[in-house]
């Protein structure tokens, strides 16, 4: 593939963002900066026999809290240490805080058309997060049932079971 002549530019052209956005989201390239490997690629070992009856604790950031106290309680801990709590400066500590960068975006809508095309490019990347949740030996049935839901209010077309095909 292409991916590896992708330049790294602030003034990267439509086309060029296009492609690092489509290589990320397909797991072809581990990105830079803000950017990492897709859960398929962080994930696929956990399918591998010798770690099928590993131990897998998912943190879900839109519930931080209460999944790092479960797991801190798991380890041996009494759950009372929140991220925050372990981070340089305290919860009050701005560390890698996009909000507070000047991003060159201009338009940070997306229209339903952009929205069905996003959820269709991440179908892949979906399935592998629901396997993640179910395979969670923090989270109860409710927490998977919820990010679930939460993950349909973005993508309406997904469902509570993992799909062996995608688009």
């Amino acid at each position: 593939s292409d991916w590896g002549r992708l330049r790294i530019a602030a003034n990267l052209s439509i086309d060029e963002c296009s492609a690092w956005a489509w290589a990320i989201v397909t797991g072809e390239i581990p990105a830079s900066y803000h950017n990492a490997f897709n859960f398929d690629w962080y994930f696929a070992p956990m399918l591998e026999e010798q770690y099928q009856k590993s131990e897998l604790f998912v943190v879900r950031v839109e519930h931080l809290d209460n999944d790092w106290q479960a797991v801190d309680r798991i380890v041996g801990g009494d759950g009372k240490t929140l991220p925050g709590d372990v981070m340089p400066g305290g919860a009050e500590s701005k560390v890698n805080v996009a909000a507070d960068m000047n991003l060159p975006v201009s338009n940070s809508t997306l229209s339903a058309f952009g929205w069905r095309n996003l959820c269709r490019a991440m179908c892949h990347e979906m399935q592998i997060y629901k396997m993640m949740l179910k395979r969670a030996s923090n989270l109860n049935e409710d927490d998977v049932r919820e990010s679930i839901e939460e993950l349909r209010e973005i993508c309406p077309q997904e469902t509570q079971e993992i799909r062996r095909e995608c688009m």
